[in-house]
């Protein structure tokens, strides 16, 4: 996808001012391939680079497209005031053009920035008001990603039956296998099941989030789906759970400290300090499920020390 979009922008530049709108359009796709592969450095010079030239052509639109780029590059790296900034503009950008399906994945992205700060009841707020538009205007595709942000939201509120009734309705009506928030759902899915006791289906969820990742080259959820297979096995371990041999038709099982190593390693590759905080807690209290004092408290005292540098808002147990 990078590659194509940049050899339509080669294309445009050569074409001349006549293919300005194209121009703009290949590299906001770069912009959102590189977003995918998590490359927030480049989606911000991107994003920066664009919203330079709409604004000077006068592309009101696609300037909000810019502002929507810059935003989630800024989220990816937990800047959460610049990342709400981008994303207001935005917003007030979409609902003076009337655009209202591109004004609900602003409301989106307002709650993802709640959510990632860990302001559980200000996400399900906006992630409500994204998900009514959504339901207005028919745009099923919006629908399904904001019933997932939604049911992740529930999560840090401790509403696990209701955050597993989001999810697996997002999941229901899903027509897709690679649909591209599905390896997200599936996370969320595994830590509400995790959280109602439900081993057998947190371990399913998860390894379906992780096989979902891996083909979507998505890092974020990647490193994503490992914590939740980390979390899923985890509590496997701490409660002497035994699941069903799956060793003939699947992959032999990693141990939990492996898993949260490899969501760590992804998170520090593509500089995700939020995530790699998340991940830190996830095994911080693995080991000291596991009688590990020492290397609990170290992880735990490294993910505070990133959390309120970047200023959470949740308690440690709820990001």
């Amino acid at each position: 996808s990078v590659e194509a979009a940049r050899r339509a922008e080669t294309l445009a530049r050569q074409a001349g001012p006549g293919c300005r709108g194209e121009m703009l359009r290949a590299l906001h796709l770069q912009g959102w391939a590189l977003y995918r592969l998590a490359d927030a450095r480049a989606v911000l010079a991107l994003g920066e680079q664009t919203l330079g030239l709409c604004r000077e052509f006068g592309e009101r639109r696609g300037v909000a497209t810019s502002l929507k780029l810059l935003g989630v590059a800024q989220l990816q790296l937990a800047h959460f005031d610049e990342a709400e900034k981008h994303f207001r503009e935005g917003l007030a950008l979409y609902e003076k053009a009337g655009d209202r399906r591109n004004a609900g994945a602003m409301w989106s992205n307002l709650g993802e920035t709640a959510r990632l700060r860990g302001d559980f009841p200000a996400a399900v707020e906006f992630y409500q008001k994204a998900l009514s538009v959504a339901r207005e205007i028919g745009h099923r595709e919006s629908e399904l990603i904001y019933l997932s942000n939604l049911g992740g939201a529930r999560l840090g509120l401790d509403q696990f039956q209701e955050a597993e009734a989001d999810l697996r309705q997002a999941i229901s009506l899903t027509n897709a296998a690679q649909f591209c928030n599905l390896s997200e759902t599936c996370s969320f899915l595994s830590a509400a099941c995790l959280a109602q006791g439900k081993r057998p289906e947190a371990l399913q969820a998860a390894r379906q989030a992780l096989q979902l990742a891996q083909q979507s080259e998505n890092h974020l959820d990647v490193g994503g789906a490992w914590r939740a297979l980390g979390r899923a096995l985890a509590g496997a371990t701490a409660n002497g759970a035994q699941f069903p041999d799956t060793t003939a038709t699947q992959p032999p099982m990693p141990t939990p400290d492996q898993c949260f190593a490899e969501s760590l390693r992804v998170f520090e590759q593509i500089k995700a300090e939020g995530e790699q905080a998340r991940t830190l807690q996830a095994w911080a209290e693995f080991e000291a499920e596991s009688g590990r004092v020492e290397q609990s408290r170290k992880k735990s005292e490294a993910a505070q020390v990133v959390l309120s540098r970047l200023g959470f808002a949740a308690p440690p147990g709820k990001l």
